[in-house]
């Protein structure tokens, strides 16, 4: 399936019932200085990443949250097994990757990101609301964790001894090399041994992904053998994206490790290499 939707699609569609529209909010990053302001896709509800669908009570930023804590935030926003959601930000392909892989880790495949997001939604000329959408109505939306979907720091470790997975770093190339020092000061500079570099805004063109074909260049430039994908970046956002474009280029059997650098880097006895 296709995890990508056009604005035109979108607004084709934009009576369907069984139609959910999801602004995909990460209220921590400093790319919400570059966010559209008060402009809205019309009846879109907030999909607060940061505190309602991250797992708060973990020190880690954006960690995924249990089934309980995901089924009663996404019923709060009417919600059901049968809708069919899209996700979009307002910077064009960054935040929502990450709400679409959780309703993916959460046992919901009717999920697509709207490809250019708000801004190619502007761009086409259609209408915005100052506000977003708040519902009372109660949806019926049962998450059901797929653990293969998450990596975490063992799966990582284990990996570093068998080499069957091929580990992707989407953060960019100077801190992937430890040239630039981590912005978590607390944090080691470098990257997983062994992992690739594919930085995000490489599979981008522009607000929105690339091509298949040019997507699945980027990945068999760096991906030389057929094995199972894991992403990593600095907080888990930025290596859904990575994700995306893998998906979208026709690659399957990938997850996401969770922790990615905010917490490898802060890992004593974990190592970390400083070259390309």
């Amino acid at each position: 399936m296709n995890p990508l939707k056009s604005v035109q699609w979108l607004n084709e569609n934009k009576n369907n019932p069984k139609l959910i529209v999801l602004e995909a909010s990460l209220k921590s990053t400093a790319n919400e200085t570059n966010a559209i302001m008060n402009q809205h896709i019309p009846n879109a509800m907030l999909f607060d990443i940061s505190t309602v669908f991250s797992d708060t009570s973990n020190p880690l930023p954006n960690m995924v949250p249990s089934e309980a804590q995901f089924t009663a935030a996404a019923r709060k926003l009417g919600i059901d097994s049968d809708s069919i959601i899209v996700v979009y930000d307002t910077i064009g392909v960054y935040s929502s990757p990450r709400a679409w892989w959780l309703f993916l880790t959460m046992n919901h495949a009717t999920i697509f990101v709207l490809d250019g997001g708000l801004p190619e939604w502007i761009a086409n000329g259609y209408a915005t609301s100052a506000t977003l959408k708040i519902t009372n109505l109660q949806g019926d939306f049962i998450a059901k964790y797929q653990p293969a979907l998450i990596s975490n720091r063992f799966d990582i470790l284990e990996n570093l001894d068998t080499q069957t997975k091929t580990v992707i770093d989407a953060r960019s190339p100077d801190r992937f090399a430890g040239i630039t020092l981590d912005s978590r000061k607390e944090a080691r500079s470098g990257h997983i041994p062994h992992s690739k570099n594919i930085f995000f805004e490489a599979v981008l063109n522009g607000t929105t992904l690339k091509s298949k074909a040019e997507l699945a260049s980027i990945f068999e430039t760096v991906v030389a053998e057929d094995k199972p994908l894991i992403f990593t970046c600095g907080s888990g956002i930025t290596a859904c994206i990575d994700a995306l474009a893998a998906t979208v280029a026709g690659i399957e059997n990938l997850s996401i490790y969770d922790g990615s650098w905010s917490e490898w880097g802060i890992l004593p006895e974990v190592p970390v290499e400083t070259k390309q």
